[in-house]
């Protein structure tokens, strides 16, 4: 199992979502991978300290309300004149009506698909947060690169310049050489 497949089923796994099998793959991945299982280790923190939120219900008098203004057997009230009054609705043209049934399918479509992207949010979530995690160790290890290499640039400095002054003297004998064939050639 590859660190990408963990990313991918974090919240499964999490949530105690996997078969025995997956699970023993991502036990074995996270026994030699450090970054996925410090990953693991952050992400079920968060998790359950987000579970320690209090749940809000909300007042009595609250749900009443609602249910008094919102009931259909209000008299007078009609859904359609309420927020479409009949004047209103001849001067508007079908452009308008068109987009307001898209609206309410696609308010539709994800009230009622509201499981599933909360599900692929917190996936997504998971997902950036582990790639953030990896981002974060790829910078420790250059930052290491990047202190050896300053240790060792003044050496190579060195070399390089030493490397370039023996290139361009052999660049220079070499072209005198050729010029004094070229002489001899011709004289």
């Amino acid at each position: 199992m590859t660190c990408q497949d963990i990313e991918n089923i974090l919240s499964d796994y999490l949530e105690d979502n996997l078969s025995q099998g997956e699970r023993e793959g991502v036990r074995v991945h996270l026994a030699s991978c450090h970054p996925c299982r410090k990953m693991v280790e952050e992400v079920s923190w968060l998790v359950e300290s987000c579970g320690q939120f209090p749940v809000i219900e909300p007042p009595e008098l609250l749900k009443g309300k609602i249910l008094e203004r919102t009931s259909r057997a209000r008299s007078g009230w009609n859904f359609l004149q309420t927020f479409f009054p009949a004047r209103e609705l001849q001067r508007l043209s079908p452009v308008y009506f068109f987009a307001t049934a898209i609206m309410i399918f696609l308010i539709v479509g994800v009230i009622l698909n509201a499981y599933g992207i909360v599900k692929r949010i917190n996936r997504y979530t998971h997902q950036a947060y582990s790639t953030g995690v990896r981002i974060y160790y790829h910078a420790e290890e250059l930052k290491e690169d990047i202190s050896n290499l300053k240790e060792d640039f003044p050496n190579s400095i060195d070399k390089g310049f030493v490397m370039g002054v023996d290139w361009i003297k052999d660049k220079m004998d070499t072209e005198e050489k050729e010029e004094k064939k070229g002489k001899k050639g011709k004289g």
